[in-house]
């Protein structure tokens, strides 16, 4: 595989650099901030330094090139059905936020910045009554999604949910639940994967965009399908039951990948890449138009070539391509990060697996599952449920040994978290992602 050259600071002194809330003064709040992105956007190389979220740790500042913004705008655009004006509620030093701003850029239309404040649905609801087009748009995460659906017993939330043409939903997993509640209203929730350094969401509902490509890189420790319990009691298990399909660590490659980080060459050179790995695997390459090779054991090298170089960005997350009753095309479905998995008393645990057990009970909103240290355990898993709004204060009492017991029945004992703690919100980060490490210290502190 060919490694992309490390990044320094000499970048053009136009480089819109972005490392926080402050960030945007310098540019005197968004409409500056448009006024810089209109003139990186009308040359070529790199134009804006925006930070990771820091979800798994110390942020990183990413270098994404006028062409990544371009073609990421350009295939959002392709996908959901053209160019239109565009809702901000999102941080605008983040990149979900920056591609809100870029995407008005490219549409020559005004963006409309969601009010001050802590978010609500009221206050949603009469920003977008201020939007003039046709076509709209809104990125929301699924925290805001969930607080438009509660209120959505108010003509005035219902009205704005549905005047979206396309809400794309990112930043972290949104529950099966949230997503079928907001399509029964009418909204129509696209979801979105991707990241700072593919210049924000590049697979949509499963799908990647026009350009953009998926290889699911195969290891021997890839692991078991979140489907098999196997994942929570042999930590030494790494064949894959008839029926299932084997999961990946997650390559996105396109014009849209990132120049690297900048001054962290060792992170460059283990995430960004010019080519795919030389060798034959039975990895997946998954395309906008088709599924190439869906579990087949073809070398990558037959993948047909791309228009344009490929560029790859080799995530930490892991994923499979799978066909629903819906559709024969596969589809990526994210299953949890390479590095999420839990080693509990010598076994290993995938806390995605337990999440996702945990989320298929009626009463449960949202979870966060997370270890902590243990004399014990070496690591103990614990978790932090939402219960459902429609649950009685007398059911929730007896929810988390209904947890429990799913999670055993399910997964095994090594799995059922150690500790659990009911609570209203989750804690987050600015970008929506949950906030893994305040949600251990819940539990370092009782």
């Amino acid at each position: 595989m060919s490694i992309r050259p490390p990044l320094t600071k000499d970048l053009p002194p136009d480089t819109v650099k972005l490392d926080g809330p402050d960030s945007i003064r310098q540019f005197g709040g968004v409409p500056g901030l448009v006024t810089a992105l209109e003139g990186v956007l009308s040359r070529e190389g790199p134009a804006v330094v925006v930070a990771t979220s820091g979800s798994t740790g110390r942020p990183k500042k990413t270098v994404v090139s006028t062409r990544a913004l371009r073609a990421s705008a350009e295939a959002t655009a392709g996908r959901t059905g053209g160019h239109g004006q565009w809702l901000l509620c999102l941080p605008p030093h983040y990149v979900a936020g920056v591609q809100v701003l870029v995407r008005s850029v490219l549409a020559g239309t005004t963006p409309v910045v969601m009010e001050e404040g802590p978010f609500t649905a009221q206050a949603f609801a009469r920003t977008a009554a201020a939007m003039d087009h046709p076509i709209r748009y809104v990125s929301l995460v699924p925290t805001q999604l969930q607080r438009l659906v509660d209120a959505a017993d108010s003509p005035g939330v219902l009205a704005a949910l549905r005047s979206f043409h396309a809400i794309l939903l990112g930043g972290s997993a949104a529950p099966p639940a949230l997503l079928d509640a907001a399509r029964a209203l009418g909204a129509r929730v696209v979801t979105t994967y991707g990241m700072s350094e593919t210049a924000g969401g590049c697979v949509y509902d499963g799908v990647p965009l026009p350009g953009v490509q998926v290889h699911l890189e195969r290891t021997p420790n890839s692991g078991n399908p979140p489907s098999d319990p196997r994942t929570a009691q042999d930590p030494e298990q790494t064949s894959v039951p008839e029926g299932h399909l084997t999961p990946g660590r997650i390559w996105l490659g396109g014009p849209m990948v990132t120049d690297g980080y900048l001054d962290d060459p060792q992170q460059t050179h283990s995430h960004v890449f010019s080519s795919l790995p030389d060798a034959t695997d039975t990895a997946n390459t998954l395309s906008a138009t088709a599924a190439i090779r869906a579990n087949t054991n073809t070398s990558p090298k037959s993948t047909a070539p791309s228009p344009t170089p490929m560029c790859w960005y080799r995530t930490d997350d892991l994923g499979v391509l799978e066909t629903t009753e819906a559709t024969t095309t596969p589809r990526l479905r994210v299953i949890g990060r390479a590095d999420d998995v839990i080693v509990t008393g010598g076994l290993k645990v995938s806390a995605a697996v337990v999440r996702s057990r945990m989320l298929e009970h009626p009463g449960v909103r949202d979870a966060v599952v997370v270890p902590v240290a243990d004399d014990q355990w070496g690591q103990k898993i614990v978790a932090t449920v939402v219960p459902a709004t429609s649950v009685p204060a007398a059911e929730s009492s007896t929810l988390p040994d209904e947890l429990r017991s799913m999670v055993k029945d399910a997964l095994g004992s090594a799995a059922v978290p150690k500790q659990m703690l009911l609570v209203s919100h989750i804690p987050l980060l600015p970008t929506g992602k949950p906030d893994r490490s305040a949600v251990a210290e819940l539990f370092v502190e009782e």
